[in-house]
C-alpha cells in the first residue's frame, strides 16, 4: 500500500518500511489494543457482570436518526419510534398511549435494524421485565420470543431486583437494571412499537366498518374512538357476534362499548343503540369482588365477561374494537362528443364512476345505447375493487345512422355489492344531414 506522496524522501520511505522498524510498530500498536479491550472489558467495581464501558462512554459507535416521528420496518410491517421517559413503567404507559408497546425485539435481524435505525448513544428501555416473576423474562406487548442479546454475564439482577431490560449504548448489548442502578434515574429514553396501521373492515351484512386498536382502559379506548367518528363495537345480534370473531379472532380480550357504570345492573351500548342481544360467559356477568362495570369480547371463544379495576384481567385489556358506520356513496359522470353530431358521424361517451365514500367498491356498470347508432344495445363492465376516491372511465365509440335526425338518450345504471348506486343520462341531438367528404380526404 503507498503510504507516502511523490515528495517523500528516500530516506523516509527506506525508513518506514525497513524490517525492524514494521515490527516495532506493528508490537506498540498490539499493546496499545490489548490495554484498550482490557479498559473496555474490565469489570465495573459496582456490578462485576457489567462492561465498563456501558457505565462510563458518553456516546456509542452508532449515530442516531434525527426522525421523531414513526419508521417503518420494511422487513415485518412495524413501526417503531423512540421516545422520552422516566422509567420502564411510564415508558410502557407513553406507548400504550399511542396504541404501541416498548419494543419486542424477536431476532437478530431485528436488532440490527434497531441499531442502524436509531443508534446506540444512549442507554434505551426494550419491553424486556420479570417484574412479575423473578427469572421469567416477558415481553411487555405479550409476544413470545426466544432471543435475547445479554452483555456478558447479564441478567445478573446484581445488588437489587433488576427486573427490566435495558438496550445499552455498548453496540445495542441487553443489560438489567433496578431502582439502585445509577442507569435507572440517566435512563430517560425507549423505543416503542406497534403493528402496521389497523385498516377498517367493512361487514356488508350491515354495512359498518370495524378496526381493532391497542389501548386501555376502557374510557381511554372510547375517548380514541371518538377521535376516529366512532364507538366502542356494539353488537347487536349473533350474526354480528360470529363476523366478530370470525374476522378478529380471539387471541386478545378486548374492550367492547357495553357498560352499566351509570346505573349497576343496567347494561347500555356507549354508541347509544338499543340492543337486547347479549353474549355473557355462563355465570356473568357477577361484578365479581368489585364494581365489575365494563364487558370484554374475551378470548373464551369470544363470550362477554365484566370485569373491573379490581378484577384481575382488568390491566392486561389493551385492545378494543370500534365500529362506525360506511359512507357508502358514488358519483357518475357523462360526457358526450361531439355535440350536436351530424348523422353518420362518430359519436364518444365517456362515462365515470367515482368512489365518493370511504369503502373500496365492486359492482357493474350498464350501459345502455340509444337505438340510432352502431353498435347499440346494452353494454356491461365490472368495477372491481375501487377504492375511495378513485375514478373508474370507460370510453364507448358509436356512429350515427346516416340520415337519422333527433335526439339520441343514452342511459347508465352502476350498481355496488356494497349498497351503493346511481343512474345517469345524457341526450345529443343529431342532425338530418350527412357529412360526405371527398375521398382524397376520407
Amino acid at each position: 500500500m503507498q503510504l507516502l506522496t511523490s515528495g517523500d524522501s528516500t530516506i523516509t520511505r527506506k525508513l518506514l518500511f525497513s524490517p525492524q522498524v514494521s515490527v516495532i510498530a506493528a508490537l506498540a500498536l498490539c499493546l496499545v489494543s490489548l490495554l484498550i479491550t482490557t479498559q473496555v472489558f474490565a469489570s465495573d467495581s459496582a456490578d462485576p457482570g457489567r462492561s465498563s464501558l456501558i457505565t462510563d462512554m458518553a456516546a456509542g459507535p452508532f449515530a442516531p436518526i434525527t426522525s421523531t416521528g414513526w419508521i417503518t420496518n420494511s422487513a415485518n410491517g412495524h413501526r417503531y419510534k423512540e421516545i422520552e421517559c422516566s422509567s420502564f413503567a411510564a415508558c410502557e404507559t407513553n406507548a400504550i398511549s399511542e396504541s404501541a408497546h416498548l419494543v419486542t425485539i424477536n431476532d437478530e435481524a431485528e436488532q440490527i435494524w434497531l441499531i442502524t435505525t436509531f443508534g446506540a448513544e444512549a442507554n434505551r428501555w426494550i419491553g424486556y421485565s420479570d417484574a412479575e416473576t423473578e427469572g421469567q423474562w416477558k415481553w411487555a406487548s405479550g409476544e413470545h420470543s426466544t432471543y435475547t442479546n445479554w452483555a456478558r454475564g447479564e441478567p445478573n439482577n446484581y445488588n437489587c431486583d433488576q427486573d427490566h431490560a435495558l438496550m445499552t449504548l455498548y453496540f445495542g448489548v441487553w443489560d438489567d437494571i433496578g431502582t439502585c442502578d445509577a442507569q435507572w434515574s440517566s435512563t430517560t429514553q425507549a423505543i416503542i412499537e406497534k403493528d402496521e396501521e389497523p385498516t377498517w373492515i367493512f361487514n356488508p351484512a350491515n354495512r359498518h366498518k370495524y378496526k381493532e386498536i391497542e389501548c386501555a382502559p376502557f374510557a381511554a379506548c372510547e375517548t380514541i374512538a371518538i377521535t376516529e367518528s366512532a364507538h366502542l363495537v356494539t353488537i347487536n345480534d349473533q350474526a354480528e357476534q360470529i363476523w366478530l370473531v370470525t374476522v378478529f379472532g380471539t387471541g386478545f380480550n378486548r374492550w367492547i362499548g357495553y357498560t352499566d357504570v351509570v346505573t349497576e345492573g343496567q347494561w347500555g351500548w356507549v354508541s347509544g343503540e338499543q340492543s337486547n342481544y347479549t353474549n355473557w360467559a355462563p355465570g356473568e356477568p357477577n361484578n365479581w369482588h368489585c364494581g365489575e362495570d365494563h364487558a370484554i369480547l374475551s378470548i373464551y371463544f369470544g363470550g362477554w365477561n365484566d370485569t373491573g379495576t379490581c378484577s384481575p384481567d382488568f390491566s392486561s385489556v389493551t385492545h378494543a374494537i370500534i365500529e362506525k358506520p360506511a359512507q357508502i356513496s358514488l358519483d357518475i359522470g357523462k360526457q358526450v362528443y361531439p355535440d350536436p353530431v351530424p348523422a353518420g358521424a362518430q359519436l364518444t361517451y365517456t362515462i365515470r364512476v367515482t368512489n365518493t365514500g370511504d369503502v373500496s367498491l365492486n359492482g357493474m356498470v350498464t350501459d345502455t345505447l340509444p337505438s340510432h347508432v352502431m353498435p347499440t344495445g346494452i353494454q356491461t363492465w365490472p368495477v372491481t375493487n375501487l377504492a375511495p376516491g378513485h375514478v373508474w372511465t370507460q370510453f364507448i365509440a358509436v356512429t350515427v345512422t346516416p340520415g337519422y335526425s333527433g335526439t339520441l338518450t343514452n342511459h347508465v345504471l352502476v350498481t355496488t355489492q356494497e349498497g351503493a348506486s346511481g343512474e345517469a343520462q345524457v341526450s345529443v341531438k343529431a342532425s338530418g344531414y350527412q357529412v360526405f367528404l371527398p375521398s382524397i380526404l376520407q
